[in-house]
């Protein structure tokens, strides 16, 4: 009986770790676009010359899906948004060497939304960053994954080891702040697993593991 309480040392340690997800994503921007806000057009090169089309691309973003999120939980609107671990994206040399770093960003996961009322709820899993390359220019990044099921993300929250996406597609911005003009580019996306979510240990975790299997030790010395 004096294994017991080693044992659950062990477990505690366990149950005190954080699922971290990663996910990759690649694909093929579209021809960029110019809109207006219904000001002076701008001189500038459609997206500064760092997006054309046919140009391809690839990134990935990773979060902790037991982290505690900031949930919607009203209806019409369902989603919980979390802390991006990481962002990244790389694309031709010009958009590299603009955008060296990209923001943490976030990542929004949607259960049951119907925004418009539509009748027809989803599930979706949308990661979204930004960057600023300089003074009077932004960009923003949106990726949106469809999963295969209206139900896959209950209580918004993604499974560890999800990888059942139907569709995703990419919708990319740059802003010119002066000009009240932005660039569009839209892109079809492949998103896939980066391997299994990897347990990530908290600080107190090892110390936890340390001192269960510590227990462990000396009762195996005393029998």
């Amino acid at each position: 009986m004096k294994l017991l309480p080693a044992l659950a040392l062990v477990l505690a340690s366990a149950s005190a770790q954080a699922t971290v997800i990663t996910y990759n994503f690649s694909g093929v921007f579209e021809a960029p676009v110019r809109a207006s806000f219904g000001g002076a057009t701008s001189p500038e090169p459609v997206f500064l010359d760092l997006v054309k089309a046919g140009e391809q691309f690839s990134g990935s973003f990773s979060f902790d899906t037991d982290a505690v999120a900031t949930s919607y939980p009203g209806a019409p609107f369902r989603w919980a948004t979390y802390a991006a671990q990481e962002f990244k994206l790389q694309g031709s040399a010009a958009l590299s060497a603009a955008v060296p770093s990209w923001g943490v960003g976030s990542i929004q996961v949607t259960d049951d939304n119907d925004p418009w009322e539509s009748g027809n709820p989803v599930d979706e899993l949308i990661a979204s960053a930004g960057a600023a390359p300089d003074g009077q220019h932004n960009l923003s990044f949106v990726l949106r994954m469809d999963p295969g099921s209206s139900s896959a993300f209950h209580d918004y929250r993604v499974p560890p080891g999800f990888n059942d996406f139907t569709s995703a597609t990419l919708a990319f911005y740059l802003y010119h702040s002066e000009a009240w003009v932005y660039d569009h580019v839209s892109a079809q996306v492949t998103v896939t697993l980066d391997g299994a979510p990897a347990k990530v240990p908290e600080p107190a975790t090892g110390l936890l593991l340390l001192a269960g299997l510590g227990g462990l030790a000396m009762l195996r010395r005393r029998r």
